[in-house]
């Protein structure tokens, strides 16, 4: 009811609009609003604010979130429009803005840079078969192994937009087009937190815990085994696309910061901070802690005890920091949302500590 009197009100302003533009008509004159023909423009204007409409995030009781649509939707329009931004920024600025860099710095001692032709062709094209066959398996295995309830399944589909996970799509089609700096770009916006999590691992290796708190999902006890072997990535996709680009050249600094912004802003904007499957069922919910693909916290004897119980809970998805730092990283100075600011103040807070510490 909510939604269609929505709709009804915006219906009403666009009617209002249609009734200005035909008395400021002029009928001897071509006129700019006598260029639009009124019965393709309200349809196209409906439509445009229905689709902004349901693209929002509604929160985590929202319906939409725990259907196929919404999820599949989101996760397309996500790639394509960060994809698409991310080629257009390159081509028609930082492909220039970094021959002017290299020119000016050299390609000698003061940059990080190396030649990237020194590896041939055919080498980049089977390391970006690789990556994009292993960006394809991880959103499939994980969607396969919450077989035994499909409202898991969906939440896979925001998850899929976390930026690690963008990263391998991006290198590789940026290996097969050529697009090394748009690579460099994406590992620079991701380098923070797969660095710290060779800390992570390490100091879980020595005394047990996780002295960051960046993997600590790794252990939570809903996290897959799924989900626990297709986090390999984190490990290991720097040094790998390091040594297919050739190195990180300077301009891809500056090129992260675009990535970060869009990605955070766009994951704002589409993804719930957290999904309420009790809400389905106006039951009791169960609180339970996921980062990517989350499965049932109680041993179950049988798939119906299981199924009910994965509907009782909160899925915690937090795509991209876009709703709060993430909650196992407890150092007090860099918590930003404990004042509750507001979205803007938050984001500001965020973006800036984020390509700050990633230099």
């Amino acid at each position: 009811k909510i939604q269609i009197d929505r709709y009804l009100s915006q219906l009403s302003i666009i009617l209002s609009f249609q009734s200005k533009c035909r008395v400021r008509q002029n009928p001897d004159k071509d006129s700019f609003i006598n260029c639009y023909n009124t019965g393709t423009l309200l349809p196209s204007l409906f439509a445009s604010a229905t689709m902004i409409s349901y693209l929002s995030q509604c929160g985590p009781t929202s319906p939409k979130h725990a259907t196929w649509t919404h999820p599949i939707i989101t996760c397309l329009f996500h790639y394509i429009v960060t994809t698409s931004v991310a080629f257009l920024a390159h081509d028609y600025f930082f492909q220039s803005f970094d021959e002017r860099v290299e020119h000016y710095f050299g390609r000698g001692e003061r940059t990080t840079c190396t030649e990237s032709s020194a590896l041939d062709e055919n080498t980049k094209n089977l390391i970006g078969n690789f990556l994009f066959g292993y960006f394809v398996v991880l959103c499939s295995y994980r969607i396969l192994q919450q077989n035994m309830d499909s409202t898991l399944q969906k939440a896979v589909f925001y998850e899929t937009m976390w930026l690690c996970n963008m990263t391998l799509f991006m290198g590789g089609i940026g290996l097969w087009y050529g697009k090394e700096l748009i690579i460099m770009a994406h590992l620079v916006a991701v380098s923070i937190d797969q660095v710290l999590w060779y800390v992570d691992l390490f100091g879980w290796l020595v005394s047990g815990k996780f002295p960051i708190g960046v993997a600590k999902y790794l252990t939570w006890p809903a996290t897959s085994f799924a989900t626990r072997i297709t986090s390999t990535h984190h490990l290991w996709t720097i040094p790998l696309l390091m040594y297919a680009c050739g190195g990180i050249r300077l301009a891809a600094f500056p090129f992260s910061g675009l990535v970060i912004f869009t990605n955070v802003l766009i994951s704002r904007w589409i993804t719930p901070f957290t999904i309420d499957y009790s809400c389905l069922n106006n039951t009791k919910k169960e609180d339970v802690n996921t980062k990517d693909s989350t499965t049932s916290t109680t041993t179950t004897t049988t798939t119906t005890t299981t199924a009910s119980t994965v509907n009782n809970r909160v899925t915690y998805l937090n795509v991209n920091l876009s709703h709060e730092l993430w909650k196992d990283i407890e150092f007090d100075f860099l918590q930003i949302q404990n004042d509750n600011p507001s979205t803007a103040l938050y984001l500001f807070r965020l973006l800036w500590r984020w390509q700050a510490l990633n230099g």
